[in-house]
């Protein structure tokens, strides 16, 4: 079973990773991405705080901070998008 969740984790990570190199996103497409992101920040933050998995706790922030980065982008997406460019 635990394999089976870091195998999941680490394919989880890939697909976002391989989303967020597309330079041309829509509005959609970024919220999908955070709303992944902020999965992945569930899971890993229940992991550090019931378990103590000092791991999950680094992969926990690191998807607050890539969410941080999205809400950036994702304004300025949306902005776009209803102005019509």
């Amino acid at each position: 079973m635990k394999i089976f969740i870091n195998l999941w984790i680490v394919l989880f990570e890939f697909d976002i990773y391989n989303k967020l190199k597309k330079v041309n996103m829509t509005s959609q497409e970024i919220y999908e991405t955070m709303e992944m992101h902020w999965i992945a920040f569930k899971e890993n933050h229940e992991r550090f705080t019931t378990k103590q998995v000092k791991a999950a706790g680094v992969r926990a922030r690191k998807s607050i901070n890539e969410l941080k980065k999205l809400t950036s982008k994702y304004r300025s997406t949306q902005l776009a998008e209803s102005k019509g460019e």
